[in-house]
């Protein structure tokens, strides 16, 4: 039995199996790719059982090989009699692979031996760039890009200095390099795999600390770490320290239950792929995401399974702008997406307003006083309360109408 193309392949090599039962619909390749490869090194009765009921897909698997096509539904008993017939067809006289010659390269099953293996390692164009005004922190900028970088054409091929032409030949035609591409290596051709060798040597002198990655990143302020104290201020059964991105933990989790999703790791690739599965496969009413990177920002959209995208720099540029356009006024909250915010005004003694009742005033249409605190006591607003000097006004207004409410409270308007 086998879940997958490749392990179907890797079976009926090895396992030497009397008939193949194969699904066309398999998750890492079309069935028919199976066939033709079995077909390549091997008579083994195929027998296709698929859901597929096209005639041009039964005439295209029967002509790469196989041996009977049985459509779903099927009935047991058809399927045996089809596979008996298989197996007398064939005669049952094939005996198992021994030794496969194919472009150079010689797999001998019974002595398990592979001849002419060769390490080789392929060099491409990352098209990653690095502009002037990053070079401040190369390490961080390098980074950022190598999630989003795309792999361009093969430039350079290294091979051990041991490869044979024929797989080297195989390996530039297979990237389409040319010969003058071609570099042969003495020793092994992966730097990790020559530490490892060098580190089993029984030589001191080769041998050196191994390399242990790091980010130049400032340690969180928290006096013992994040999980021990999320278990001890959270409900044991409320808290799973898993990959969020794992279908199957999302699964054990009752992710389908889920009134909202908020994906708020360190790692944008994550948070998209978190919150893709929470909408397209759980079908969670609400997500949320994190933005680490801006560059990244335009990727964090509906489509992908973002509803709400938590820019950290677009965030803080907004408020930022805010505070300078709207002078002492500050935001305390945003309500329905930054719709409507709930701000703090000090009454100015120069401003207008000071001294004057509130049904005086001209205040802009979607906008309310909340409250009124003077002199540390809390004041309900209604009509005929005064605005004195050094108040705090809380008031409740829309986005639209911040300006206008701050030239009433701060000068310029009454």
């Amino acid at each position: 039995e086998a879940e997958t193309g490749a392990e179907a392949l890797h079976k009926a090599v090895t396992a030497a199996p009397d008939v193949m039962i194969l699904d066309l619909g398999l998750p890492d390749m079309d069935g028919k790719d199976v066939i033709a490869r079995v077909r390549a090194v091997s008579s083994l009765p195929i027998v296709i059982l698929s859901a597929r009921d096209r005639e041009s897909e039964k005439i295209a698997a029967l002509d790469l090989g196989a041996d009977d096509y049985v459509e779903k539904p099927f009935k047991i008993g058809e399927l045996m009699a089809r596979i008996r017939t298989a197996l007398r067809h064939s005669g049952k006289s094939e005996k198992p692979i021994e030794r496969i010659e194919a472009q150079g390269l010689v797999i001998d099953f019974p002595h398990r031996r592979v001849e002419w293996f060769s390490q080789f390692r392929v060099t491409r164009d990352s098209e990653l760039e690095v502009d002037e005004d990053d070079t401040t922190n190369l390490r961080l900028a390098l980074r950022t890009g190598l999630t989003t970088r795309h792999f361009g054409q093969a430039l350079r091929l290294e091979v051990v200095s041991s490869c044979p032409p024929e797989l080297s030949g195989l390996l530039l035609d297979q990237f389409a390099l040319p010969d003058s591409a071609l570099y042969r290596v003495n020793g092994p051709v992966n730097l990790v795999r020559l530490t490892q060798l060098i580190a089993l040597a029984d030589a001191p002198g080769l041998r050196f600390p191994p390399y242990e990655p790091t980010w130049p990143m400032r340690r969180l302020p928290f006096s013992r770490p994040l999980i021990e104290r999320l278990r001890e201020e959270l409900p044991a059964d409320s808290l799973a320290v898993s990959d969020g991105s794992d279908p199957e933990v999302l699964d054990a989790q009752k992710a389908g239950e889920a009134d909202v999703l908020a994906a708020v790791t360190g790692d944008d690739e994550a948070n998209l792929v978190i919150t893709t599965l929470g909408r397209q496969e759980y079908r969670i009413p609400r997500t949320i995401a994190r933005v680490n990177n801006p560059k990244n920002a335009w990727l964090f959209t509906p489509e992908m399974g973002v509803d709400v995208a938590l820019n950290q720099a677009d965030l803080i540029a907004h408020l930022i702008a805010e505070e300078m356009s709207l002078g002492d006024m500050m935001t305390l909250l945003k309500l329905r997406k930054g719709v409507y915010s709930l701000i703090e005004q000090k009454i100015d003694p120069a401003s207008p307003a000071a001294g004057k009742i509130i049904s005086e005033l001209s205040l802009p249409k979607e906008c309310t006083l909340v409250a009124i605190i003077r002199s540390g006591e809390l004041i309900i607003p209604r009509g005929n309360s005064v605005l004195l000097a050094d108040d705090e006004v809380l008031a409740l207004v829309h986005r639209q109408r911040l300006a206008a409410l701050a030239a009433i409270l701060s000068g310029g308007a009454t």
